[in-house]
């Protein structure tokens, strides 16, 4: 794979799915500096922890990069804290992502990827930013605030994975930013009841299709959704509150 990548130096798209990969094959794509589109999704690299430092490098030179997909499964050190050291590595992946201003669409999909990344910094320059899809981690207001600020281009927001912003920082993008489809996680007392599924719809004037996605609580071991009897509540309130402009799904599984 390597040789390939080599010998490839005006590649402009390139795909990396589901394959075991060597720190060598991933500092190769740092040469390709005429890259548009990145999608990358590991399974396994070669220490078993996914290596910030290899996807700094990969990022390099890369000011024409329009489509970036970065994935990963779930290592099984999650839960341990960054050092010193990894919280370094992450805020420079933050700036390096953070200078891809020719960015259309971000997709993190990556619990390792997101720990410790500095939102703030992301997306400070992302300013032709328009599908932003980040995967199961903490977003905070501050975050937000900084999308609806920057990314005033933004027609898709995905965050059915994410949790931990408030339901007013989320009204910030959608009266900034032209979001068309927007995707948010269940939750009964905040962020997706029926009151807060009017002021979404009655807060963002391009706002087409909200999907509410149910996730699934460990603590009672059933899945999270509304009653059956409830859905046509909800479809009447998103119609009501956008004068029939937006629809609502509810969805089980993540697209």
């Amino acid at each position: 794979m390597t040789r390939i990548l080599k010998s490839c130096q005006k590649l402009r798209h390139l795909f990396l799915r589901g394959i075991s990969f060597v720190n060598d094959t991933f500092l190769s794509v740092s040469e390709l500096t005429e890259l548009e589109t990145l999608e990358f999704e590991c399974f396994e690299v070669e220490d078993s922890v996914f290596d910030t430092f290899i996807l700094v490098a990969m990022l390099k030179n890369k000011t024409n990069l329009r489509v970036l997909e970065l994935s990963s499964e779930t290592s099984k050190r999650n839960n341990e804290r960054l050092s010193d050291f990894d919280e370094k590595a992450k805020e420079k992946l933050s700036e390096l992502i953070g200078g891809l201003v020719s960015l259309r669409r971000l997709t993190i999909n990556s619990y390792d990827i997101l720990k410790g990344l500095d939102g703030k910094i992301i997306f400070q320059r992302l300013i032709n930013l328009e599908y932003l899809l980040l995967g199961d981690n903490l977003v905070c207001d501050e975050e937000l605030e900084v999308i609806s600020e920057h990314c005033l281009k933004l027609r898709e927001l995905r965050m059915h994975y994410t949790y931990g912003f408030s339901l007013a920082a989320l009204i910030k993008v959608l009266c900034k930013c032209p979001i068309q489809v927007l995707s948010i996680r269940y939750d009964r007392e905040t962020d997706s009841g029926l009151a807060a599924v009017r002021e979404i719809c009655q807060s963002c004037s391009t706002l087409t299709h909200l999907y509410i996605y149910f996730g699934h609580d460990e603590e009672y071991q059933k899945q999270v959704s509304i009653e059956e009897d409830e859905a046509p509540l909800y479809e009447a309130v998103a119609c009501e509150a956008s004068a029939g402009r937006t629809s609502i799904c509810f969805c089980s599984a993540y697209l």
